[in-house]
């Protein structure tokens, strides 16, 4: 985590460096440095969740992990209106050194975390032949005893990977060049997207103790009138009308 923060911190520095030999910052450039920080981000998530069980007993083991999931929330909802109004009001470079200090800040107070080390239990054989057996295994008790739950992962990865495409860049495209909306308010509408994952966790939670899990594809149900909702609102005729 330390040195995922620092490299983040110190690539910013640098595109920031960069933008000053520039007038204005290519697409080419802007897209390395998304992907850049999309990756490492990737591989951030992983490490502190893998260490949320190591500094928490296992009865607040789930508390824990729901302040994680809540604090990325806010983060998601706090983090692109706070963007929208300093980008609006002072340009690109000041958000770049709010993230350069935020970064090497996080890593500097990460420096003093003190994360025990676990006793792993050593894996014996091949390391891909284990991980091809556990993954089959996993599957076959997916498929055979807990099929509603592998139906719920289906259609969960479905939505992530149709609808991830839409809030990167449909949402992004209709807002900037179809409707022109200040950063600002580009700003709060990426804020809202956080605010939806937090009411979902919630709503999630409640939903979770009164209806039966046998039952929770009702809940489903729900999700996708909402998502069909959000593609009427979208077409070509009523976008035309709008504007």
């Amino acid at each position: 985590m330390v040195f995922l923060d620092s490299f983040s911190g110190l690539f910013l520095l640098f595109f920031l460096l960069f933008l000053q030999t520039q007038s204005t910052p290519s697409l080419v450039s802007i897209g390395i440095l998304m992907c850049v920080l999309s990756i490492i981000q990737s591989v951030y998530d992983p490490c502190v969740h893998a260490a949320i069980p190591a500094v928490t007993s296992q009865e607040n083991l789930g508390s824990a992990n729901s302040v994680v999931s809540v604090i990325t929330s806010l983060t998601s909802l706090l983090g692109p209106i706070a963007a929208g109004f300093l980008y609006g009001l002072y340009g690109i470079k000041l958000v770049l050194i709010v993230n350069i200090v935020s970064f090497l800040a996080s890593a500097i107070m990460e420096l003093f975390l003190v994360i025990p080390q676990l006793a792993a239990k050593k894996a014996e054989g091949n390391l891909l032949r284990t991980f091809v057996t556990d993954t089959k295994q996993t599957f076959s008790y997916l498929t055979r005893e807990k099929i509603i739950i592998f139906q719920m992962i289906l259609i969960s990865c479905s939505f992530n990977l149709f609808l991830t495409p839409i809030y990167t860049v449909g949402l992004p495209f209709m807002e900037k060049i179809i409707f022109r909306v200040s950063d600002q308010l580009y700003g709060i509408s990426e804020g809202l997207v956080g605010a939806g994952m937090i009411g979902g966790a919630v709503l999630t939670g409640i939903i979770a103790k009164k209806v039966p899990f046998e039952k929770l594809y009702y809940y489903f149900c729900g999700i996708i009138v909402l998502v069909l909702g959000m593609g009427v609102s979208a077409l070509p005729f009523l976008v035309s009308v709008s504007g």
